[in-house]
């Protein structure tokens, strides 16, 4: 999940140009590939950049895998450059869409989150907690950090536990549990800033489901699985 070396000693512009090549030679890992790119453009600043490869996915003519993903991703993106409006109705299609799988529920959740949204980062957790996890008896690892996503925002918003942070706690599997890890209630950390919470939680949970190779933008590295390893970490050559 972290990049195998420093972020300060990665050029991320260069590893997104490779990636892009390393798409265009294997066409059908090119929306993996290019949404690892797209997470080194967001690193490196190059934000409108990172949205042209997003918008460049969601307008290819072949079906995506993962297509409310790119959207969540990009509505992430857009929200940290200034596009609140355009990033917030894509937020609301991508909720409206009830996707199936965890990853695009936490990202548009953890955008509202990192704008101090709570009520609605809250709301949104819920809604993917609720679709995913009535009557499943054993959550999916993939589904962990909708639970501890979900834990953490409640805390801050000082509510009392309810049956699904009683199973947060369960799955947590740290010595330290998730009232000491999490913020309190008025201590919101990290938020207003780029990536923050979407940063912080993922990787610190391993990751959600329905990601290309395990890999969440936009924290890339470790991507050895990502196109039946022809990928490797940050920083090789193609």
């Amino acid at each position: 999940m972290r990049p195998d070396t420093p972020a300060e000693n990665v050029d991320h512009s260069a590893e997104a140009a490779r990636l892009e090549r390393t798409a265009a030679r294997y066409p059908e890992d090119a929306e993996a590939l290019l949404l690892q790119a797209a997470a080194h453009l967001e690193l490196a600043g190059d934000r409108p950049a990172a949205t042209a490869l997003y918008d460049r996915l969601l307008s290819s003519p072949d079906n995506l895998e993962t297509p409310h993903l790119v959207r969540a991703l990009k509505a992430s993106n857009l929200w940290e450059y200034g596009h609140e409006a355009e990033a917030r109705a894509i937020i609301d299609g991508v909720r409206a869409a009830s996707p199936r799988d965890a990853a695009p529920w936490v990202i548009v959740a953890e955008s509202l989150e990192s704008h101090d949204e709570l009520e609605a980062a809250q709301e949104t957790f819920t809604e993917g907690v609720t679709l995913l996890l009535t009557d499943v008896p054993e959550p999916p690892y993939s589904t962990h950090p909708l639970l501890f996503g979900r834990h953490r925002v409640r805390r801050m918003l000082g509510v009392s536990h309810d049956e699904w942070d009683t199973l947060a706690d369960t799955l947590h599997s740290s010595s330290v549990s998730l009232d000491e890890l999490q913020p309190e209630a008025g201590v919101v950390a990290g938020l207003g800033q780029p990536g923050g919470a979407r940063g912080r939680d993922l990787t610190a949970t391993g990751g959600v489901g329905g990601v290309p190779g395990g890999v969440v933008p936009p924290v890339p590295g470790g991507c050895t699985a990502l196109a039946g390893g022809r990928v490797g970490g940050t920083g090789g050559g193609v």
